[in-house]
C-alpha cells in the first residue's frame, strides 16, 4: 500500500520522471521524460508543488533500452538501484556507482555493450546476478574488498575482460560468472581469502575446501591437488588450446570446457571417473581424445558439436553412450564402441556425416531413436543378435546405407532406417 497517493504517481520535470513519497519525503527516478536524451544528470533533490524531495532511489527498468543514452551521473543520495535499471542501454559508456550504494542489483547494467569501464565504490558488499551480464566492451572492472557476493552470470560474456582480483571476503561465486570471458587472461584470489584460493599462481579460482576449480581463464594450469573441474569452470575459454588435467582430478562437472572454441588438445588422466554432460561440446578444434578406461558413461552431449574430431577412441569401461553424446562431429570418419557398452542413446551419433561403418557389439540391447540418424556416409552397419529394440528413426536419413542385417527377434521402430535402405533378417 502507498504511504499516499503522490507516492503512486510520476511526475516529469521535463528530463525524469519521478515517484514522490510524501512519508518519508522522498523520490524516486522512473524513467526519462525526455525519450532522446543523451546524457542525463540526476538531481540529489526534486521539487513538487514547493516541497523538497531527496531522490535516493532509481526504479527497476527506468532506462532500460535507452537506446541514446551515453552518459549517467547519479548523486550520493541514491542508495539503491532496482534490477535492471539501465538494462539494454547499448550505447551507455559512463555511469558513476555512487559510493551510497551497497549493492549492484540483478541485471544493473546487463546488454550495457558500450560500457567500457566501471568503478565500483569500497561501500558495495554484493554484485547481483546479471549485473554486467553482456557487457561485451567491459574491460575492466574492481571488485571492492568489502564484496562478499558475485551472483551467477554477473560477468557472463563481457567478452573484453582482461582480469580479476577476486578480494578477501568472497565467500560466494555463483555459476558461470566469468562464462564466455574470452579475453580473460588473469584471474586471481586474494592472499587472505579463506574460502577460495589462486595456489601456486594457477590463474583459477578454487574452492579451498572442496578442492574444486569453479573458474578458470585461458592461461590457467590445472593445479595437481585439484579433485574436481566444476561445471562450467572454463566455458567459452575461446583462446584456450591445450588443457591437461592431472591425476589428482576425479570429476570434469557439466560444461567444464564447453565451446572453447580454440580447443585443439586435452589430456586427461585415468583418474577421471565422471565426464559431465556438455564438458566438451562445442570445443570445434578438438581432433581427438582418449576417454580414460575408469569412465563408465559417456554423458549427455559430451562431446556434441566437437567438428574436428575424426577419432574417439571408446574404453571397455563405458557401459552406456548417452543423449546425442558425440552428435554433430561432422569430421568423425571411425568409431570403436566396445563389447562393454549396453546401450546407444538417442541421437547419439546424430548427423555424425563423415561416418561410414560402424560396428555394434554384441553387448548391446537398445539402440536407441535418432541414434545414428543424418549419418549420411554410412554405408556399413553390423547389428548382432543381443539388440533387442531398434527405435524410431535411429538411422533415418542414412541415406548411403543400402542394406542392413537385422535379428529376427529384434523389434525395429517407424521408419527406423531410410525407405531405400533393405531390411535382411537373420
Amino acid at each position: 500500500m502507498c504511504a499516499s497517493l503522490l507516492s503512486c504517481m510520476a511526475f516529469a520535470d521535463g528530463v525524469l520522471l519521478f515517484k514522490y513519497n510524501d512519508s518519508t519525503m522522498t523520490a524516486s527516478v522512473d524513467g526519462l521524460e525526455a525519450k532522446d536524451a543523451t546524457e542525463v544528470v540526476i538531481p540529489s533533490k526534486t521539487e513538487l508543488s514547493g516541497k523538497v524531495y531527496r531522490v535516493t532511489e532509481i526504479e527497476k527498468l527506468a532506462f532500460d533500452e535507452r537506446k541514446n543514452l551515453v552518459s549517467v551521473k547519479i548523486p550520493n543520495s541514491v542508495t539503491r538501484i532496482e534490477e535492471n535499471a539501465f538494462a539494454q542501454c547499448e550505447n551507455l559508456a559512463s555511469v558513476n556507482v555512487p559510493d551510497s550504494l551497497t549493492k549492484i542489483s540483478r541485471g544493473v547494467f546487463a546488454d550495457c555493450s558500450s560500457l567500457e569501464s566501471i568503478e565500483i565504490p569500497g561501500s558495495v558488499n554484493e554484485i547481483g546476478k546479471y549485473a554486467f551480464y553482456n557487457c561485451r566492451a567491459l574491460k575492466s572492472v574492481n571488485i571492492p574488498n568489502a564484496v562478499a557476493k558475485i551472483g551467477k552470470y554477473a560477468f557472463f560474456e563481457c567478452q573484453s575482460l582482461e582480469s580479476i582480483v577476486i578480494p578477501d571476503l568472497v565467500t560466494e561465486i555463483g555459476e558461470k560468472v566469468f562464462y564466455g570471458c574470452r579475453s580473460l587472461a588473469s584471474l586471481v584470489v586474494g592472499s587472505g581469502n579463506k574460502v577460495y584460493d589462486s595456489r601456486g599462481n594457477c590463474n583459477a579460482v578454487i574452492e579451498t575446501a572442496s578442492n574444486t576449480l569453479v573458474a578458470g581463464c585461458n592461461i590457467t594450469v590445472i593445479p595437481n591437488s585439484v579433485a574436481k573441474i566444476g561445471s562450467w569452470a572454463f566455458s567459452a575459454c575461446q583462446q584456450l588450446e591445450f588443457v591437461e588435467i592431472p591425476n589428482s582430478v576425479t570429476q570434469i562437472g557439466e560444461g567444464a570446457f564447453c565451446v572453447c572454441y580454440g580447443l585443439s588438445s586435452v589430456k586427461i588422466s585415468n583418474s577421471v571417473v565422471a565426464i559431465g554432460p556438455t564438458a566438451f561440446a562445442g570445443c570445434k578444434q578438438l581432433a581427438r581424445v582418449k576417454i580414460p578406461n575408469s569412465v563408465t558413461r559417456i554423458e549427455n552431449q559430451t562431446f556434441a558439436d566437437c567438428e574436428s574430431l575424426t577419432r574417439v577412441k571408446i574404453p571397455n569401461s563405458v557401459t552406456e553412450i548417452a543423449y546425442y553424446a558425440f552428435m554433430k562431429c561432422r569430421s568423425l570418419k571411425s568409431v570403436k564402441i566396445p563389447n562393454s557398452v549396453k546401450t546407444i542413446g538417442e541421437g547419439a551419433f546424430f548427423k555424425c556425416t563423415s561416418l561410414a561403418s560402424v560396428k555394434i557389439p554384441n553387448s548391446v540391447t537398445l539402440i536407441d531413436e535418432d541414434a545414428f540418424a543424418g549419418c549420411t556416409s554410412l554405408t556399413s552397419v553390423e547389428i548382432p543378435d543381443s539388440v533387442e529394440t531398434i527405435e524410431v528413426d535411429a538411422f533415418a536419413g542414412c541415406t548411403s546405407l543400402k542394406s542392413v542385417r537385422v535379428p529376427k527377434g529384434c523389434g525395429i521402430g517407424e521408419d527406423a532406417f531410410p525407405p531405400t535402405c533393405e531390411i535382411i533378417r537373420y
